[in-house]
């Protein structure tokens, strides 16, 4: 009787480990999912918007009006809007002609704004709530 009590303490002990074990893992997938599907929403977003002229405001004003734009767009449940934020700094696409070779040099700049440049390169991150355990990240090219 004892040896049977035993084995089915065992049996329970370990369907239970693998319950937990499912469980987590059905968690993890499911913030992969919410991160990607948003990040991706977000990426779209400042895709499709509006090329913010780097000739006129400061690059650091240019910046917010692109995280304004990503933080608008809809979160996943229980995912604060700050959870999606820009990472480093807006960078410029630059082209420079040498006046005596007339070879090009382009290049990106996060302080340097060619006014004939409409590219401008933005790094968006997503982060999980509370253990920030999934990260995820893109860039993207918002143009004209």
């Amino acid at each position: 009787m004892l040896i049977a009590v035993v084995l089915m303490g065992m049996a329970v002990t370990a369907t239970l480990a693998t319950l937990r074990t499912t469980i987590v893992a059905t968690g993890l997938n499911r913030d992969h999912a919410n991160a990607h599907a948003w990040l991706q929403t977000a990426a779209d977003v400042l895709y499709a918007a509006e090329l913010v002229n780097c000739s006129s405001p400061a690059a650091a004003t240019i910046e917010q009006q692109y995280r304004d734009i990503i933080q608008a767009t809809h979160n996943p449940e229980n995912w604060a809007a700050t959870n999606i934020d820009i990472v480093g700094e807006v960078e410029f696409w630059n082209i420079e002609r040498d006046a005596t070779t007339s070879l090009k040099t382009e290049f990106w700049s996060p302080s340097q704004c060619d006014d004939q440049s409409d590219l401008q390169r933005v790094t968006i991150r997503v982060q999980s709530p509370d253990d920030h355990r999934i990260i995820e990240e893109v860039s993207v090219i918002v143009d004209a």
